[in-house]
């Protein structure tokens, strides 16, 4: 085993990747790429390496749009982005979230047309129903240390085009082994037709420790293009995301 793990690190990158890696062999006075922190960190709220299933909703071999997405879905994704600000608590044991909260916050990523019901919903195997008296979903909190990577992003480049910015993006699907405690990363989402090209303690990838090295994104990683419109209030939510070739 202690081989085995030693040969699967090989090729990850101990280091954070820079977002600012000179892919085509020029050095850094021939190429200038400016990024803007306020894209990167919309690109990793919402599309960047997460532990939740649901999150594969964007990466399809179509067009996803808001109408491809189950309520359940937003609901789970609104959930697990503001855990802390949305929990609450009755006593010290049973949680609650709040309607208006949930939906406040579904409406600020996903624009003025999301409309959240109130049916029950299982996010992560727990159960949540609305109270119709105090207007909120009573349940089970959803473990924040529950980590399942099954794809992770690497950010590519961005667009802006008056009220909408255009964000691509890379992908490699992964897999996390709990009793190896080491994550793995395959060549392709095709189960059938996929290698394991990399590998890695599942802490310390958890921890930002251990990266993935940019060149596994160039030879393997399926482009996408995200659309995100300005709000009124200036902030951007997102529109659709789709592959490009």
């Amino acid at each position: 085993m202690i081989v085995i793990l030693f040969s699967a690190l090989i090729g990850c990158d101990t280091n954070s990747n820079s977002l600012n890696d000179d892919e085509d062999g020029l050095n850094s006075d021939e190429v200038i790429k400016v990024e803007d922190p306020e894209i990167i960190k919309l690109h990793d709220t919402l599309l960047g390496n997460r532990n939740v299933s649901e999150r594969l909703i964007f990466y399809k071999d179509y067009q996803v749009t808001l109408k491809n997405i189950s309520n359940d879905d937003l609901k789970y994704l609104v959930l697990w982005l503001n855990q802390d600000s949305l929990y609450k608590e009755i006593g010290s044991s049973a949680p609650y979230y709040d309607y208006q909260d949930i939906q406040n916050d579904a409406i600020e990523l996903f624009g003025p047309d999301v409309v959240i019901d109130k049916e029950s919903w299982r996010p992560g195997g727990c159960i949540y129903v609305y109270d119709e008296l105090n207007d909120r979903f009573e349940g089970s909190p959803v473990d924040p240390n529950l980590f399942d990577p099954i794809y992770a992003a690497k950010f590519s480049s961005y667009e802006q085009d008056g009220e909408y910015i255009y964000i691509y993006n890379k992908i490699l699907r992964t897999f996390a082994d709990y009793f190896a405690e080491i994550v793995y990363v395959y060549s392709s989402f095709d189960e059938s037709n996929s290698e394991i090209i990399c590998s890695m303690e599942r802490e310390k990838y958890k921890d930002g420790e251990i990266t993935i090295d940019s060149k596994y994104f160039e030879e393997y990683g399926v482009n996408y293009k995200h659309i995100f419109k300005q709000s009124e209030a200036g902030s951007y939510y997102w529109v659709s995301s789709e592959p490009v070739t």
